[in-house]
């Protein structure tokens, strides 16, 4: 008995002892965590009883030069859900639904989830949210974001670009200026103007891209709607599928695009050629409709009626394709190449756009005769639209490579100017002479030569037309081409640039100066009246104004000389166009310049565009 005793006790003690020692241990873990570690675990403990919600800042504006808001960014808020507060999810769904124009059991489902929070939708309307405030849906919280917004919607797409669903800017100005536009609230962005055009317009002097505008092109608020000849197979393609079809549309032709430049890029082989003196204004050329260059016969474009006997300025106006090869023959291999590259052509241009393309441009190396021959007139080298105008902005700048600016300042929410990119010169290129004179021959062409539908009364114009026949696979075409115009005026003194490239023009005609040209016309007209160039009228312009207006009557699907006949009784006179071969007066008229119901001087000239007939 007595020894029974001496166990219970025993154990007794050993248990006591055990609960003495776990009392110790919860006692010093307990002092462990509240003293020694104490910071460590109310962070912890912060970061449950807290939640960090990020309240981005509302993105810079946009404007044009003239301070005209072209992207702002508008109070919008993201719909989130707290599950485990929802007393009644089936109700919260539905009304979400309702409101937010989704899928109610979707939303259910996404709500029952075992989450702390789960985000609805973001970018919704104020309104929106202002009406499911007023039900006092349980779990339902609303953060302030902000919804980017272009009121001119479409205009200037390629330019401005568009943000993510985050803010954060995917393309043109939006991507390229993202740091100011999104990291300093309050900051905005002053940007070049620009108007609805399908052209780039460059200010010589300064580099500034006045306007840059590429049709087709998408509306920046939604950039991401299905292309509308795709609707129909849209579901059915991937994501990955959908995403290509989409940077098809976003991806801006104006830099990220390259083209044989043709019959334009003979202003590049003019000034070459004037520079380094191997062709004069006087020297006599002879154009037989072609030339053979080491076995292979180059045409010019006007091979069935050659131009025959012409001065250098003649080869110019007539864009005669053998005397530019002459030129560039001349020229050489190495010396053509140095102003190639010295007019910025096989390297970006720096201009303030996302994926801009370098071009392709054959070194002398890999440069043959016939090579060289086809560079002169301009294929057998690939450029962007925007390499383009800057070379030639450059070439009747006084030679001087101005890098394209696309903005012009940054300013704060207090109109402060934060930065200001100034103009920047590149290089000089040809010498102001040279320059000078490369202004005089480009004004004759169209005063006198293949870009008259680029005339604008008032206005001293220079430029040059160009036509390419399209490249794939390695070989040309038939019947896909490429139309361009490049002019600038004052002729004299330019104060814009101008580019149009029409890629595979519908209709009859296929030619830059037919096509291209008067759209050129019309940029010019609109934008010196903008930027306030008075116009300066010859005697002769101002007699023509006197007359009494006239209007031009349809004188399309007519004969030749049947539309002759009818322009005269109208008092208006004609100037006859046409591609490769025969005209005759009874070849067909597919197109003039005006279009019918225009109304224009008496004694005006009426361009018409032929349907040669070939010769057999």
């Amino acid at each position: 008995m007595a020894n029974v005793k001496i166990t219970v006790r025993r154990r007794l003690l050993i248990l006591l002892m055990i609960f003495a020692a776990a009392f110790l241990g919860l006692t010093g873990r307990l002092a462990f965590i509240q003293i020694v570690n104490s910071s460590e675990y109310q962070e912890k403990a912060m970061e449950q009883w807290t939640k960090d919600v990020k309240i981005p800042s509302k993105r810079g504006i946009i404007y044009d030069r003239n301070g005209k808001k072209l992207a702002i960014s508008a109070t919008a808020y993201e719909v989130i859900v707290n599950p485990a507060e929802v007393k009644d999810k089936e109700a919260v769904a539905t009304a979400l639904a309702t409101a937010l124009d989704m899928d109610q059991a979707a939303l259910l489902e996404k709500i029952s989830k075992k989450q702390s929070s789960v985000t609805i939708k973001k970018k919704v309307d104020g309104e929106i949210v202002k009406a499911l405030r007023e039900k006092e849906l349980s779990g339902v919280v609303y953060n302030e974001d902000s919804k980017r917004f272009y009121p001119q919607r479409n205009f200037a797409s390629y330019v401005l670009g568009f943000t993510s669903i985050d803010n954060m800017g995917q393309d043109g100005v939006e991507k390229t200026f993202d740091k100011y536009l999104n990291g300093f609230p309050g900051r905005s962005i002053r940007m070049t103007d620009a108007r609805n055009q399908t052209a780039i317009v460059m200010q010589p002097k300064t580099g500034d891209i006045l306007a840059l505008a590429v049709k087709g092109d998408y509306d920046n608020n939604e950039p991401r709607l299905a292309p509308e000849h795709l609707l129909a197979t849209w579901d059915s393609l991937t994501p990955d599928q959908q995403y290509q079809e989409m940077y098809k549309i976003w991806r801006n032709p104006a830099v990220s695009d390259i083209y044989e430049p043709g019959s334009t890029f003979k202003i590049i082989t003019t000034a070459a050629g004037l520079e380094e003196k191997v062709v004069s204004k006087e020297d006599r050329f002879y154009c037989s409709g072609y030339v053979v260059v080491s076995g292979k016969r180059l045409k010019c474009w006007r091979s069935t009626r050659p131009h025959g006997s012409e001065s250098f300025v003649e080869g110019v106006q007539n864009s005669c394709n053998p005397v530019f090869i002459e030129v560039g023959q001349r020229l050489g291999e190495d010396k053509f190449y140095k102003y190639i590259k010295g007019f910025g052509f096989g390297e970006p241009t720096n201009v303030k756009l996302p994926g801009e393309a370098n071009g392709l441009v054959m070194t002398p190396a890999r440069m043959g005769p016939v090579e060289l021959a086809n560079i002169s007139f301009g294929q057998g080298i690939a450029v962007t639209p925007m390499q383009l105008i800057t070379a030639v902005s450059a070439a009747v700048n006084d030679g001087y490579l101005m890098e394209p600016r696309i903005a012009k300042k940054l300013v704060d929410n207090e109109g402060n100017t934060v930065h200001e990119f100034q103009p920047k010169t590149v290089r000089q290129v040809i010498s102001k002479e040279t320059s000078a004179v490369l202004r005089e021959i480009l004004e004759s062409v169209v005063s006198e030569g293949t870009g008259k539908s680029a005339y604008v009364p008032g206005y001293r114009i220079g430029g040059k037309t160009g036509t390419a026949q399209k490249a794939e696979n390695g070989r040309y075409v038939s019947g896909k081409y490429v139309a361009s115009f490049v002019g600038f005026a004052p002729a004299n003194d330019p104060e814009v640039a101008v580019l149009v490239v029409i890629d595979e023009p519908g209709g009859f005609s296929h030619f830059g100066g037919q096509i291209a040209s008067p759209v050129v016309k019309s940029i010019i007209s609109d934008t010196m009246r903008y930027l306030d160039v008075k116009p300066q009228y010859t005697q002769e312009e101002l007699d023509l104004m006197k007359k009494p207006l006239v209007t031009v009557p349809e004188v399309r699907n007519m004969t030749y000389k049947d539309a002759i006949k009818l322009l005269t009784q109208n008092k208006l006179n004609h100037q006859l166009e046409g591609g490769e071969g025969e005209t005759s007066l009874n070849s067909l008229i597919v197109d003039q310049i005006p279009k019918p119901g225009a109304s224009i001087n008496q004694d005006g000239d009426v361009i018409l565009i032929v349907k040669p007939t070939v010769s057999q």
